[in-house]
């Protein structure tokens, strides 16, 4: 880990000049300078002021690679969470939907209107359950 390189690296993908970050810090640009070629005898303190005048967390400044890791594997971790709550949540209406149509009969259903097609637009407007579904109604094929 060169906190160095980090620096300078993430100094100029903000788009900023050493000045800039001196303005923020309170110091002469010279001052500022060494500084930032004192990399690794940096203090803690004096690394988290400069993430700080950059905008970016202490973490992402002094390991940018594994900071970009956790940023993309904690994006995956929310996407699966958001996709576990579509399908539990369909899941339930598809179970809703069974225990309806076991409870009613295919003829009542015909009464009303209803069709098959119907409850699929309704249920599983993606067609994500599909096979979900059928793996269902075997085993209550094989219950009965």
């Amino acid at each position: 880990m060169d906190v160095t390189k980090n620096i300078k690296a993430m100094r100029e993908k903000k788009g900023l000049r050493q000045a800039d970050l001196a303005e923020k810090l309170g110091m002469e640009r010279s001052n500022y300078s060494r500084l930032e070629k004192r990399g690794n005898d940096l203090s803690i303190r004096q690394i988290e002021e400069i993430a700080n005048a950059m905008g970016v967390s202490f973490f992402e400044l002094l390991l940018p690679l594994e900071h970009k890791a956790f940023s993309k594997g904690a994006l995956v971790i929310n996407e699966l969470q958001n996709r576990n709550i579509y399908l539990m949540t369909n899941q339930r209406k598809l179970e809703a939907f069974m225990t309806l149509f076991m409870e009613m009969g295919e003829g009542l259903i015909s009464q009303f209107g209803l069709t098959k097609e119907v409850f699929k637009k309704q249920l599983d407007p993606e067609g994500k359950l599909e096979e979900w579904a059928k793996e269902k109604v075997e085993s209550f094929k094989e219950q009965l």
